[in-house]
């Protein structure tokens, strides 16, 4: 019974956190083309498949996988589980071209990705912000460095390759 009332709690949070109307003040086009935004094409993660945590949860967007660390911390199989699919996520982001870091909660988060995104990105990173707040929980925080490492990892990656094919034209 704790197992369904988890599972349905979990399922509200993210529905009203993260399941705005489109003229809510909670809808943005970050939000919506990152963070809502979900991928048909993950690889399967057998964890997620069988646990009975999260039966029934597609992990298929940000939202969901940062809303279940920022709810449940109980299973670090779970988790680990989470942040190989938040680590999939960041490869779908730079794969279409688009390598987004997550700024987190932190004061001034949302001003501060609202800068940065002006800015000229010499590696075409976007920033998103997930609100200002200074309330975070340990395996959030961990899904969120999980998510950006992958993606500096991968940019990182883009930009020495770059550099190796200008080396071999002198």
């Amino acid at each position: 019974m704790r197992k369904v009332l988890f599972i349905l709690t979990v399922q509200l949070i993210s529905t009203l956190v993260f399941g705005q109307d489109k003229d809510s003040i909670y809808s943005t086009p970050l939000l919506d083309n990152y963070v809502n935004r979900c991928f048909k094409s993950l690889k399967p993660i057998e964890y997620l498949e069988i646990t009975n945590y999260s039966k029934g949860l597609d992990f298929c967007n940000l939202a969901s996988c940062l809303t279940f660390l920022e709810s449940y911390d109980q299973d670090s199989l779970l988790n680990q589980a989470i942040y190989e699919r938040l680590r999939q996520i960041a490869q779908e982001f730079y794969d279409e071209g688009t390598p987004i870091l997550i700024l987190g909660y932190s004061m001034n988060s949302v001003e501060l990705s609202e800068s940065l995104n002006k800015k000229e990105d010499y590696y075409g990173i976007t920033y998103v912000s997930l609100g200002n707040s200074c309330i975070s929980f340990g395996s959030f925080d961990k899904g969120v460095e999980e998510f950006n490492k992958e993606t500096i990892l991968l940019v990182n990656y883009q930009v020495s390759n770059y550099e190796n094919l200008e080396k071999k034209k002198k």
